[in-house]
């Protein structure tokens, strides 16, 4: 991690990018369970991170895309569809 990203913006960005896939990975609003203050500031130390990446830094839709990429390759695919129950809504929420 390089900087702080909303979930908002993680969820549009992976519906934005899934696209590309075509994946229809549609953006849902939850009221957060926890309890915690809506606008709270993150902060984050990652010197040694960096140091083990070596610097490099890529965008969140860079990350996506690769991380996609990975997960929509032949095989891999597939495996992913016969678990995807446990990745549809209903399964964190009571929904």
């Amino acid at each position: 991690m390089t900087r702080p990203v909303a979930i908002v913006d993680l969820a549009e960005t992976i519906s934005e990018v899934g696209d590309e896939f075509g994946l229809d990975a549609e953006v849902k609003h939850y009221e957060n369970p926890r309890e915690e203050d809506e606008e709270h500031k993150m902060e984050m130390e990652n010197d040694a991170f960096l140091d083990l990446v070596g610097g490099q830094r890529h965008t969140l839709e860079e990350g996506i895309r690769q991380t996609l990429e990975t997960l929509t390759r032949d095989g891999v695919r597939e495996r992913v569809e016969a678990h995807e129950d446990r990745f549809l809504p209903g399964v964190l929420t009571d929904d």
